[in-house]
């Protein structure tokens, strides 16, 4: 799990600050595009050779790669934001506000620009690392976001526990390396998504902004298909309001 851990990490970078500077912004709705991709290996060429020759691991790989022929990013319409691939879907009407193509872009190259791996900028590129969604409440600073990561097979074939405790340390790092955050401390906890219980990681810290000193709140849901997955992450500033974020997300 170190390249999932290394890319959350970089694709969670700048969470806080997005969340003190949501009541300011002047974000528009937009569509994000929506475009395909696929990936082949040496598990999936072998695939073709006859799945007798393939380990139980291998042939897990190749069945995820296959998947993959289907995926496609997300789009957001109005006030909803759709993703058919991992068949997840999240309505926010205002105060809400969904950020524009431009500005996910914008993230994106961030991702980019904060990495010295080859490694990683080169999945940005690709579009194997990248920002799928994020949606803001003007009023409360609240936000709620969607990261895509391929991964490798190891991350694949971890549990859903597992990949929790990975986005928990990731998630501890990035809230204690914000500026003005300290005292980040987190657990790994069921949370509802999609009308279930799932494993989450929950972290909490204090920021300090000004003369006045503010809880903040992350929690993240994982969400895999194929040799994808999506991070679910969910912010809050005072009230810790992480959870009914994640569970206002519906299945398509």
């Amino acid at each position: 799990m170190k390249n999932l851990k290394k890319w959350t990490a970089l694709a969670l970078a700048g969470i806080m600050a997005l969340s003190v500077s949501a009541c300011g912004s002047k974000a528009g709705r937009g569509t994000v595009e929506t475009k395909s991709g696929s990936s082949k290996t040496e598990s999936a060429a072998a695939a073709s050779q006859g799945a007798g020759d393939l380990t139980a691991e291998e042939s897990a790989e190749a069945k995820a790669e296959k998947e993959d022929e289907n995926f496609s990013t997300g789009e957001v319409s109005g006030s909803t934001y759709k993703q058919d691939f991992f068949k997840i879907q999240l309505t926010r009407d205002t105060p809400w506000v969904f950020e524009t193509e431009e500005e996910l872009q914008a993230q994106n190259q961030a991702i980019a620009d904060a990495s010295d791996d080859s490694e990683v900028k080169n999945a940005v590129e690709n579009g194997n690392l990248y920002v799928d969604m994020t949606v803001s409440n003007q009023e409360t600073g609240e936000t709620t976001m969607v990261r895509i990561l391929k991964v490798g097979l190891g991350d694949m074939l971890a549990s859903d526990s597992d990949l929790a405790e990975t986005m928990k340390q990731s998630l501890i790092e990035d809230l204690n390396s914000t500026a003005g955050v300290s005292g980040g401390s987190g657990t790994v906890e069921d949370t509802t998504f999609l009308g279930k219980s799932v494993p989450s990681a929950y972290v909490k810290g204090v920021l300090n902004y000004g003369d006045n000193e503010f809880d903040v709140f992350e929690r993240c849901v994982i969400v895999r298909k194929g040799t994808f997955v999506a991070v679910v992450i969910a912010t809050a500033l005072i009230d810790d309001t992480t959870a009914d974020q994640l569970a206002a997300f519906t299945s398509l």
